[in-house]
C-alpha cells in the first residue's frame, strides 16, 4: 500500500496548529502590554488632570497624604 500525501488544505492549517501554544502566549503577552499601556496612560492622565484642577480640589501629592511611618 502507498503512503497518502496530505491534502493542500491540510497544509495551511498545519503550522498553526503545531505553534499553537506559541501563538496563545504571544497573544497573552500582547495583551499584557496594551493592557499595561493603557493603565500608565490613565494614570498619566489623571495626574495630568489633578494638577490642573482647581481649588478646592487642588492637587496633593502622595508625599503629604499623612498615611505610614
Amino acid at each position: 500500500m502507498a503512503p497518502t500525501n496530505p491534502t493542500p488544505s491540510s497544509y495551511s492549517t498545519r503550522p498553526f496548529l503545531r505553534y499553537k501554544g506559541i501563538a496563545v502566549l504571544a497573544a497573552a503577552a500582547a495583551a499584557a502590554a496594551v493592557a499595561f499601556k493603557y493603565q500608565a496612560a490613565a494614570f498619566n492622565h489623571n495626574e495630568v488632570e489633578q494638577r490642573t484642577r482647581k481649588a478646592p480640589y487642588g492637587y496633593v501629592s502622595v508625599d503629604r497624604s499623612g498615611g505610614g511611618i
